[in-house]
């Protein structure tokens, strides 16, 4: 058989031909589903965060020191300029139970960081996606802040969205209760550890990219979400 003929198959797919007939690297393939899965990574000093492949939910207890789940976080704002916190199912959050939060949540299967930020806003808090779209500032850009701490690394991206309402017919599976907290007092309180979010580290950059976002708000048109 010429090399140009020869046939490889790679899990989940149907034969293809490969041109070379050189074997590619391990792939992961994910099979068309609705079930959630998360990007796998792993980080190397000088070369950053790698992608392994993808896991099921359950496999995020098990992650070793050098690996790590991106997800999202926003700090949703109210025209008084307070922090809408949520507090955490201890029942259904595997992870965080019972713990305040920004609206939060993981980067399933092939979404990119604003796609899953638009779906936990929808998902959590009823936000319509249309709407948010255009009011949405991603404060993170290109890589996620990374946090490193004892039980491993924390890797997120940052939102930061203004919204006119301040209730919300919240998922009350995932939320027992939301709260309106000062912007400077919410911040105090990512920094204590009195959130989810790893305490005693500098958030400086990220808080005063929100507290610009939020000015810039006031001097437009508000920017806000009915």
């Amino acid at each position: 058989m010429s090399i140009l003929n020869k046939y490889i198959k790679l899990k989940g797919q149907k034969k293809t031909k490969h041109r070379l007939g050189i074997k590619p690297k391990a792939i992961t393939i994910i099979p068309n589903s609705n079930k959630a899965r998360y990007k796998l990574y792993s980080y190397k000093e000088r070369k950053g965060l790698a992608f392994k492949g993808f896991i099921e939910p359950d496999r995020e207890k098990k992650l070793s020191a050098d690996e790590c789940i991106r997800f999202v976080s926003c700090f949703v704002i109210n025209e008084k300029g307070e922090v809408l916190i949520e507090e955490r199912s201890s029942k259904a959050d595997r992870i965080h139970p019972g713990m305040k939060d920004l609206c939060s949540g993981h980067i399933d299967n092939w979404e990119t960081p604003t796609q899953a930020m638009l779906r936990e806003l929808h998902e959590e808090l009823g936000i319509n996606k249309e709407e948010a779209y255009s009011r949405l500032k991603r404060i993170t850009e290109n890589s996620p802040e990374l946090f490193f701490t004892k039980n491993g690394i924390f890797a997120c991206f940052y939102f930061f969205i203004k919204v006119k309402q301040e209730s919300f017919k919240f998922q009350k599976d995932e939320i027992t209760n939301i709260t309106w907290v000062p912007m400077e007092k919410c911040f105090e309180q990512i920094r204590t550890g009195e959130t989810r979010f790893p305490k005693k580290f500098d958030y400086n950059a990220i808080f005063d990219k929100i507290r610009e976002c939020y000015k810039l708000t006031n001097e437009t048109d508000g920017l806000g979400i009915e």
